[in-house]
């Protein structure tokens, strides 16, 4: 097997702005690729801290969206963390 056909995982977030001691996370997707199956899951947080117009301009989220949609950002964290690890562990097991 090589690698193009090994189950990869692609991950992205989109946050209140660059600095990542500071930053949080206004979105976030994760996309598990294995062949041809192909599943994503996607997250919009209520980072709990106005959005800058900066941000808002590269991902599009504004604060009130965030507000009004967004989910709670300690179980959003804990369903990324979750997800990823999912599949870490998967990506670890071996394949027949």
């Amino acid at each position: 097997m090589s690698w193009h056909t090994d189950p990869m995982v692609a991950f992205d977030l989109e946050t209140t702005g660059v600095d990542p001691e500071t930053a949080r996370i206004v979105t976030a997707t994760i996309v598990r690729i294995h062949g041809a199956e192909v599943t994503s899951r996607e997250w919009l947080v209520n980072p709990g801290v106005d959005i800058p117009a900066g941000a808002t301009a590269i991902h599009g989220v504004t604060t009130e969206h965030a507000r009004a949609s967004g989910g709670f950002p300690p179980v959003a964290a804990a369903q990324i963390f979750a997800e990823l690890d999912e599949a870490r562990r998967q990506r670890a097991e071996p394949t027949a």
